[in-house]
């Protein structure tokens, strides 16, 4: 039962990348069996990874969604308030670099998520296969 427990725990925190070394004083678990672990566990932590990678990217695109909102409701109110304006309490050159400036925030939000190296993961423990770029 304790040995599930930790073989579990090695699935989870070697899906996260952690070392042979890390994993092995945390777990109390000498790295001879650990590696043994490794080789006959490669697909569920391979699915672990993935799984994480997976949540990272959901993330991102909540955060990235959520911005893109938040943003077009600011630029929303400020055209309105630009319309019904007489400009006679803001001078226009501000009220158009403001919404130029949200116009310019909101195209950088619509970017992709690029790496520029794969040298990101190169730390990580996680083998190439699995880094999705």
């Amino acid at each position: 039962m304790e040995d599930d427990i930790n073989k579990n725990k090695f699935i989870e925190l070697r899906s996260q990348g952690l070392s042979f070394a890390k994993i092995s004083k945390a777990l109390n678990t000498s790295k001879p069996t650990l590696i043994k672990w490794s080789r006959y566990l490669k697909e569920e932590i391979e699915n672990l990874r993935k799984i994480n990678w997976e949540e990272f990217r959901e993330k991102h695109n909540l955060i990235k969604k959520r911005r893109i909102i938040l943003l077009s409701k600011i630029l929303d109110k400020i055209e309105k308030e630009i319309e019904k304006r007489e400009f006679d309490d803001i001078t226009t050159d501000k009220l158009i670099n403001l919404a130029s400036d949200i116009m310019i925030q909101s195209n950088l939000t619509n970017s992709r998520l690029e790496f520029t190296s794969q040298d990101l993961f190169s730390d990580s423990g996680i083998p190439p296969s699995s880094w999705g770029v």
